[in-house]
């Protein structure tokens, strides 16, 4: 099986990708602990909520309501 890929290119602001990269390692961090061990400190909680805010934020994934 063949798989193709595609690259594409996506302009976000800069405070988004700033918060993304800043909040990158704390949730990775997160993910792991949670996945490994069943727990998670919530600095890492607030960690993964804050990349997904900024993603969202800069990807518009949610529609607005």
């Amino acid at each position: 099986m063949n798989i193709k890929e595609k690259m594409i290119t996506i302009k976000i602001s800069e405070r988004n990708l700033k918060w993304i990269k800043e909040n990158y390692p704390e949730s990775k961090q997160g993910v792991i602990c949670l996945f490994e061990y069943g727990g998670i400190d919530i600095k890492n909680v607030h960690a993964i909520s804050d990349i997904l805010y900024h993603i969202n934020e800069a990807l518009k994934i949610e529609g607005q309501s």
